[in-house]
């Protein structure tokens, strides 16, 4: 990849607090497939991301892509579209804090 390893440290290694909010953001702004996404996580885990980083990254990913925001944003009001990503988010931070914690 083309993220230099120190860029990758710094900003989402294990000493970073914020780097557990940092990637469950990125993780819901890009649309993972699970064919791209191991192998992409794999990745930045030997450049210094830590796991409950990665963790959050894939679950962001995965429970409220931009793909999946428009689709509920057709059914839903756009009340229950801010409480379905803010609680993909929380549950996303708090997951990630908690593997990093155990792991």
């Amino acid at each position: 990849m083309f993220v230099p390893d120190t860029f990758v440290e710094k900003h989402f290694g294990s000493d970073n607090s914020l780097s557990i909010f940092f990637a469950a953001i990125i993780g819901i702004s890009l649309c993972f497939l699970t064919e791209m996404a191991i192998p992409l996580l794999r990745v930045l885990i030997r450049k210094g991301r830590s796991m409950g980083a990665e963790k959050a990254s894939l679950i962001g990913g995965k429970g409220a892509s931009l793909p999946k925001m428009a689709i509920v944003s057709s059914m839903l009001k756009p009340k229950a579209v801010t409480a379905f990503v803010g609680f993909i988010l929380a549950i996303t931070i708090i997951d990630g804090y908690i593997f990093c914690f155990l792991f």
